[in-house]
């Protein structure tokens, strides 16, 4: 069985008047480029996960916080599969648990091979988009994985 996890989190516009804001500054103008894409943290786990049973998995992601740059976090997924799957599942969103943490849920049927690997993919209110771990949405051994017991 193939399963993945999708968070979803999308962030709002970057400023609010007529200045144009993407992510470096302009030295001739105050003009401010919000075009960093979103942080992901995580932290994996080091033990295995009992198989059959629910994983819950936490990620924070933060936006472009200079000022002048008042992105949102729009999209937060979180993608697994067993490592024996040929795919990742689809999408799991992810909720908003507090500030910049989010929330998601690998369900406890799909917790049944003796590897599971999960990547994340953030999106800001720019449309700046991030893959965590980088490649992992590509090559297995990039993802983040945990043992199932």
């Amino acid at each position: 069985m193939k399963m993945i996890l999708t968070m979803g989190v999308l962030l709002t516009g970057c400023g609010g008047s007529t200045t144009d804001y993407v992510g470096t500054e302009d030295e001739e103008s105050d003009h401010v480029v919000c075009d960093t894409p979103p942080e992901i943290i995580h932290q994996d786990y080091d033990d295995p996960q009992p198989g059959g049973i629910d994983v819950i998995v936490t990620a924070q992601v933060i936006t472009d916080a200079r000022e002048g740059c008042e992105l949102d976090v729009m999209v937060v997924e979180m993608y697994y599969k067993q490592e024996t799957d040929a795919e990742f599942s689809t999408a799991v969103p992810m909720s908003i648990v507090a500030g910049a943490e989010f929330r998601g849920t690998i369900p406890g049927p799909s917790v049944g091979s003796s590897v599971m690997r999960y990547y994340f993919k953030a999106v800001d209110s720019n449309g700046s988009e991030t893959i965590d771990p980088v490649g992992g949405d590509t090559k297995d051994i990039k993802a983040y994985s945990f043992g199932v017991e």
